[in-house]
């Protein structure tokens, strides 16, 4: 396992694959790299207009998922990660779906429509029956809540009115023109005004009420398209500024609003409603349900093909944009995949049949991710996610080892079908009070997991075995977490032990005086209490470094032979020395994990690293008793060779 904080450790990362490739493949790099420049400049990234996204040079066609929706339920959520294309799938449902408008604002004929080339050469084209009976037929109810403001209850209302229902009045204008509509609608032409002063209840229902009025104006149901569903009752669980009471107030007034379109309004032919978390939909003190259905982009086999790019995909990518084997390669390993899971859907009930354990099916990549590192060319997050939420509660006492657990190795948590009023309001509390806590731990990491932080490797009924999905999200992950004073308080050390072993990184040479230094550094660190693992022991050992203004990065590997497991690599800035740190922990046999460190070859990664003036095999073992045990190989540039073993272990 890797994880690359800065911009030398990817570095490390192109070396290590592309000193893997042939010569066949540098030279194929070299023939390709013209045209993937060109073609890369072309890739559209900042934009979820279907049209425009259509004429982007990575453009994958994702048109089946029109016809996947046809026999779920007629009113869903679709959830997940930020950057696996759900808005820009939503646009392409709002642009298939709905009609184009001729005189006295009546639907035209769909064969007639100016659109209808956008579609002739996508793969949703061929199934002309399903094609014809649903294309351009329906008005479409379209509201994007990403932009809705959530500070206050009244801030929120009037953002929803200039962010929704202007927009919407706007778009339906021409329903004052038909008067025949108008008798016993709930909605009154005056509040087609921009000044009109909306009340909460009419608020609730002016998304009905709207529908209504469109349907008894063209006699058809419309489609309702909402984006970032989400986004208002999120934003204000997260808000410290944000009060309980108004938390409450948008939870309830969102639920009221979209239950009131899908539950008891028979003017809505289907809904759509995308996100990042599952959240209750319940819209009354009594916590009423909805009637929505929701989906998990990595729980529905059906949306794989339609959510994030897959493996085959990413072949389409490499062929059209030619983009070189290596780089490839590269985008691979680093994005690498979120499990996808089969949950087999039964058309007929509209239920899943669900059974234990099930092991993943395929993987999907995020989206936004690989298009932005191909078009770009660099390897980093790119991932537009913003901060790991909830750092003040998965830096807490209650929380913290649990979190690092997970976010190093893996556990294993309950998920929900959606995150109820209850714990979000749990949620909301901790994080006002977060020296008293009350919201559960499964919920913390259940919210990380729908937001993308975590990918399952194990899936049994609501129990998911999560772990970090690639190098690119768990380098946010440990950035975020690290820079906290999380490692101070768990190891029980300080500032200044830490500085003392960075200090004692930087002056070691080839005395042996200065070697000793650096294991009794480490021993310091570690008086308290052992690493469970090497990936704990990297955190306390590494992350310093790359803090420090002395060294460059490090890279971490995870080692065949199980007596050598981790490797760092590093490099000093005051003399480019190039050190290669392996981190052997709690090892069963100490005796032979010590013959190991002391027998192994010199590592083959200063291959990577040529022209280095020293270099450094610096090894390192710590015991389950706190004992630290350190060997290392100090060689010079002119090939001078200096090698000590301390603390000795007799008979090892």
């Amino acid at each position: 396992m890797f994880f690359f904080p800065l911009k030398m450790l990817r570095f490390l990362f192109y070396m290590s694959l592309i000193c893997q490739t042939s010569t066949n493949d540098n030279a194929l790099h070299d023939a390709f790299a013209e045209i993937y420049a060109a073609k890369a400049e072309k890739i559209i990234i900042n934009t979820t207009d279907f049209e425009v996204v259509t004429h982007s040079s990575g453009y994958i066609d994702k048109t089946p998922l029109i016809l996947d929706l046809l026999p779920l339920p007629s009113h869903i959520v679709i959830h997940g990660p930020r950057g696996f294309s759900k808005s820009t799938n939503l646009n392409m449902l709002k642009t298939f779906f709905e009609h184009e408008l001729g005189e006295n604002h009546l639907a035209k004929d769909p064969q007639k429509a100016h659109k209808l080339g956008l579609f002739r050469d996508k793969s949703i084209f061929s199934n002309g029956t399903l094609f014809w009976k649903h294309f351009a037929r329906y008005p479409v109810v379209y509201l994007d809540l990403g932009s809705v403001k959530t500070k206050t209850f009244h801030d929120f209302t009037t953002s929803f009115i200039e962010h929704c229902v202007h927009p919407l009045m706007a778009k339906f204008s021409y329903l004052l023109n038909n008067t025949n509509i108008w008798e016993s609608s709930a909605l009154k032409t005056v509040s087609f005004s921009k000044s009109y002063e909306w009340k909460k209840e009419e608020l609730m229902k002016f998304g009905v009420n709207l529908a209504e009025l469109i349907r008894r104006h063209h006699d058809t149901k419309s489609i309702l398209l909402i984006d970032d569903y989400d986004h208002p009752v999120i934003s204000a669980v997260l808000d410290t500024h944000v009060s309980q009471d108004d938390t409450i107030n948008i939870i309830e007034f969102m639920g009221a609003f979209v239950n009131a379109m899908t539950k008891h309004s028979d003017h809505i032919y289907r809904s759509v409603l995308t996100g990042t978390i599952a959240v209750t939909l319940e819209y009354d003190m009594d916590t009423s349900s909805s009637n929505v259905e929701y989906y998990s982009i990595f729980d529905a086999i059906i949306f794989y093909n339609a959510y994030g790019l897959t493996g085959d995909d990413l072949k389409v990518l490499q062929k059209q944009l030619h983009v070189p084997p290596s780089q490839m390669e590269l985008t691979r390993s680093y994005y690498q995949g979120y499990n996808v899971f089969d949950n087999r859907f039964a058309a007929d009930t509209g239920l899943y049949i669900r059974w234990a354990p099930v092991a993943p099916k395929t993987k999907i990549y995020n989206t936004y991710s690989v298009l932005a590192s191909l078009k770009n060319v660099d390897l980093k997050p790119w991932w537009p996610s913003g901060e790991v939420p909830l750092i003040p509660l998965i830096t807490a006492d209650k929380y913290a080892t649990d979190f690092e657990e997970c976010m190093l190795r893996s556990c294993s948590i309950d998920v929900e079908t959606y995150i109820s009023r209850f714990d979000l309001l749990q949620l909301k509390k901790s994080l006002l009070t977060p020296e008293k806590p009350t919201v559960t731990s499964d919920i913390i990491l259940a919210f990380l997991f729908q937001s993308g932080y975590f990918t399952p490797l194990e899936r049994n009924g609501d129990e998911r075995t999560i772990t970090a999905p690639n190098y690119e999200v768990q380098t946010k992950m440990i950035e975020s977490f690290y820079r906290t004073a999380y490692l101070y308080k768990r190891y029980n050390y300080t500032k200044e032990d830490e500085k003392q072993y960075v200090t004692a990184m930087d002056k070691l040479n080839s005395t042996i005086s200065t070697f000793q230094d650096v294991v009794k550094s480490v021993r310091n660190l570690f008086r308290s209490e052992a690493p469970l693992g090497e990936k704990f022991m990297q955190a306390v050992l590494l992350y310093p470094l790359v803090n420090s203004d002395k060294f460059y990065a490090y890279r971490i590997e995870k080692h065949d032979d199980p007596f050598l497991r981790y490797d760092a690599v590093a490099e000093r800035r005051r003399d480019n020395a190039a050190i290669v740190v392996t981190l052997r922990c709690r090892p069963q046999d100490l005796k032979r994990a010590v013959g190991q460190i002391v027998k192994a070859p010199v590592d083959k990664k200063f291959d990577l690293l040529p022209n280095r003036k020293d270099k450094i095999d610096l090894r390192l073992i710590i015991t389950e008793d706190k004992e630290v045990y350190g060997y290392f190989n100090y060689t010079t540039f002119k090939g001078d060779s200096t090698s000590e073993m301390w603390p000795t272990l007799k008979h090892y």
